[in-house]
């Protein structure tokens, strides 16, 4: 090949090359539209949730005396069911530096009846000047499944958390009613 036509054609490849990445130059990403959801929109919405089995159980302080250190405490669990569940078993699960005075730690129920709360109570004591955390699970069978629910209580910041819970509730039930039916969405 001759200089001119090697020259010629390196000219044509370099061109082609040049006009090929002005071509696929990345460019800015889009900015997406916002826009807000109609009230016929919004009621076509479904709220989501845990998946829960048919068993309702909490725990609570026996009484309204706040929890103390060194002093005996009285926790009650109640566990309730809208349906005949067989094999229902608590378990309380305690921090290493408390005790469980009276109650039993587990305890099995063959059957427990549609809509008949069954209440069970436990006695704890602890020396620890810090916040404890008392678990409680219940479980039961359905059918050939298992499931539970579990539930906790802490010794010293259990009124906090309550509390904290309620402003939460109180301070989003505000934000929704400002907002009204506008709810944003990105698309």
């Amino acid at each position: 090949m001759s200089r001119n036509t090697t020259l010629m054609l390196l000219c044509v490849v370099s061109l082609i090359g040049f006009a090929f990445s002005q071509v696929n130059q990345r460019q800015p990403a889009s900015v997406k539209k916002i826009e807000f959801l109609t009230s016929s929109e919004i009621d076509n919405l479904r709220h989501t949730s845990k998946v829960h089995g048919s068993l309702n159980f909490s725990m609570s302080p026996a009484s309204e005396t706040a929890y103390q250190v060194g002093i005996p405490f009285i926790l009650k669990a109640v566990v309730e069911s809208d349906e005949l569940l067989k094999d229902v078993q608590i378990d309380w699960i305690l921090p290493e530096d408390m005790q469980l005075v009276s109650g039993e730690a587990h305890t099995t129920i063959a059957e427990l009846q549609p809509n008949t709360p069954l209440t069970l109570e436990v006695v704890i004591f602890s020396n620890s000047g810090e916040n404890q955390k008392v678990f409680a699970r219940a479980s039961a069978n359905k059918g050939s499944n298992r499931f539970s629910e579990n539930v906790q209580f802490n010794t010293l910041d259990q009124q906090l958390i309550e509390y904290e819970k309620a402003e939460l509730k109180k301070r989003t039930l505000e934000t929704i009613k400002q907002q009204g039916t506008r709810t944003k969405i990105f698309r």
